[in-house]
């Protein structure tokens, strides 16, 4: 029994046509896959940073839970001293001057009001 050439070439063009169509496939399946897996990890980083911001809201940062006098020994204590008595002298100065002193920028102080909270300046005594 001898084959028909056209069906032998029919069916080697749609082997053909099976093994473009797999090649063509596979790496579109491939990235479908790893853009699925990069959403999936974009939600994951969107929850966490949402879990950081209702942790930060409920004063669970480091910084917001320093003392007063932790404040004072990481902010102030180098130009006031452990007395505050250096220069210029904190000792006799009230809350209101030295939030004067910090939002005016004087004796340098400014930097402050960037690095502490209203809440940490007054805690510093």
């Amino acid at each position: 029994m001898k084959l028909n050439p056209a069906i032998c070439s029919m069916n080697r063009l749609k082997a053909k046509l099976q093994v473009n169509l797999a090649l063509f496939l596979l790496p579109m399946m491939l990235l479908a896959s790893c853009v699925q897996e990069m959403e999936v990890q974009e939600l994951e980083l969107e929850e966490d940073q949402k879990q950081a911001e209702v942790d930060l809201s409920r004063n669970n940062d480091p910084v917001q839970s320093l003392t007063g006098e932790e404040l004072y020994n990481n902010n102030c204590l180098i130009c006031h001293r452990s007395d505050a008595q250096g220069i210029p002298s904190k000792a006799s100065k009230t809350r209101a001057q030295i939030f004067s002193s910090i939002f005016n920028n004087v004796g340098g102080m400014g930097f402050l009001k960037e690095k502490l909270s209203s809440k940490q300046i007054d805690l510093i005594e």
